[in-house]
């Protein structure tokens, strides 16, 4: 695929010039990514995600592996998708209330504090544009080993675009609106990390978040995540040093003609980085209720 050259404006420095380059290629290749998950995918693997706590919102989470060919080239997916019970919303212009918090409220007012001090989200500013950078503040990234919780601080680019948004009035029978609210994560790491696959690392990745409103007035919403290849490397130390972990399974595999495989090691590790996406993501919804919450009694009053 291929697009026009682009003009950038003479007050662009060559840090604005690289990332509106790497943001348009995360455009032109989130499209062809989006064609897969939206068209037949024959021979897709799909298994259950274990969250391992429980949050306040009921939910459920798949992961799946998948192929797919981008640019040309055959590429391997991996992906998750979360379904989280979001509320009701029992009011006669109820369908407009919703297209009117997906749209003007949901990314401006997902943002809170929690007890022990950490906020999310942030304040953007909106414009007449094809596209826009978001710098996304991942504030409730959390890796646990043991008896050991640190929050991380990552941060993702992500790029919203009209493209990846979808309004789609009775889908079926059981629901009255679906609204799609989706972005590529553009290949750019705000605050440098040591993860092979991760803000910045993930090759093409999309993000989406779906919002259903129910003929018996009960919202629900779906999170789909993707992105092709599947994990490379767990740990990234530059291009000089293998990654310990999945450069030992495939020594492994080599050094014994393929009698010990690393395919089981290279999906169980796949399997619980999407459990980590999913945690930070339920996470939000968690917190996204109680704002939705206090926006419909905003609107009663």
């Amino acid at each position: 695929m291929s697009s026009s050259p682009t003009t950038f404006p003479s007050d662009f420095s060559a840090q604005d010039r690289f990332l509106a380059e790497k943001t348009e290629e995360a455009l032109v290749r989130g499209v062809e990514l989006q064609a897969w998950r939206d068209g037949p995918k024959p021979g897709l693997r799909v298994f259950p995600l274990d969250l391992a706590k429980k949050f306040k919102l009921e939910n459920r989470a798949e992961g799946y592996f998948g192929e797919t060919n981008i640019a040309g080239r055959p590429r391997s997916v991996m992906g998750a998708k979360q379904f989280v019970k979001f509320g009701r919303l029992d009011r006669a212009n109820a369908a407009e209330m919703l297209k009117e918090f997906v749209y003007k409220e949901f990314l401006t007012r997902a943002h809170w504090m929690y007890p022990d001090g950490y906020t999310l989200g942030s304040d953007p500013e909106s414009g007449k544009y094809k596209w826009v950078l978001l710098t996304l503040q991942i504030h409730d990234f959390v890796m646990e080993m043991g008896p050991v919780k640190k929050r991380l601080k990552e941060a993702a680019c992500v790029a919203p675009s009209p493209r990846f948004m979808k309004i789609r009035e009775t889908p079926n029978d059981d629901c009255v609106l679906s609204i799609q609210v989706g972005y590529p994560f553009v290949e750019f790491a705000p605050i440098p990390n040591i993860f092979g696959f991760g803000p910045g690392k993930f090759g093409i990745a999309l993000k989406y978040f779906t919002f259903n409103l129910m003929k018996d007035g009960e919202v629900t919403t779906e999170m789909d995540f993707l992105a092709a290849p599947r994990c490379e490397k767990v740990f990234d130390f530059g291009k000089m040093i293998p990654d310990p972990l999945y450069g030992t399974a495939d020594m492994v595999e080599m050094l014994t003609l393929g009698m010990v495989s690393a395919s089981p090691f290279h999906d169980m590790m796949d399997k619980g980085m999407l459990e980590t996406h999913c945690r930070v993501h339920q996470a939000l919804m968690d917190g996204l209720g109680d704002v939705w919450v206090t926006w419909l009694a905003e609107q009663a009053g």
